[in-house]
């Protein structure tokens, strides 16, 4: 895929976010398992405490500090799943302003980086995301254009029309 990606800057942040998941969905499948084998060690033994666990999960691995009881047992799956999601949402937002400052500083336009960090606000006209694209755009080529925003426009994935949206949940 990232050989259809025309600059360096997003070739990079492709590469980034595959690593990221190619790293976060085993390593959730691996904690799914070891929830499981936490909770049928533990069922067998009619319980076990924190040494226990430890001895038989963790010891030797080099981590210090893993509550296997909270973690395994107390903890629900949908709620591991909302954390997993948590350092998910902080990675990516680290790789998206690591491109945007990137791709801004490559183009002379660094100094639009805040507004494509921020939804739009009707109050503060220059401020926000359509500020900074009607800046941008401003000096379009249209050679770019065509061979750029079109295209992209009429993606299936394409969100311009909530793109608000995604800045406030994204500022959230």
């Amino acid at each position: 895929m990232s050989h259809y990606l025309s600059f360096r800057t997003s070739r990079n942040a492709y590469h980034q976010v595959a690593e990221l998941f190619d790293f976060v969905w085993p390593t959730a499948a691996a904690l799914w398992n070891l929830r499981w084998q936490v909770q049928g060690f533990a069922d067998s033994l009619g319980s076990a405490d924190q040494d226990v666990l430890h001895g038989r999960f963790v010891e030797g691995s080099g981590i210090n500090g893993a509550n296997l009881k909270s973690a395994c047992i107390d903890m629900s799956w949908d709620k591991q799943q909302q954390q997993f999601a948590k350092f998910l949402l902080v990675d990516l937002f680290a790789i998206y302003e690591g491109w945007l400052e990137t791709t801004l500083t490559s183009v002379g336009m660094k100094s639009l980086l805040n507004n494509f960090q921020s939804p739009s606000d009707p109050n503060k006209p220059s401020a926000g995301y359509a500020a900074g694209l009607t800046r941008l755009s401003s000096a379009a080529s249209p050679m770019l254009t065509n061979a750029f925003y079109d295209p992209l426009k009429r993606h299936s994935k394409n969100s311009l029309s909530k793109l608000n949206e995604l800045f406030i949940a994204y500022r959230f």
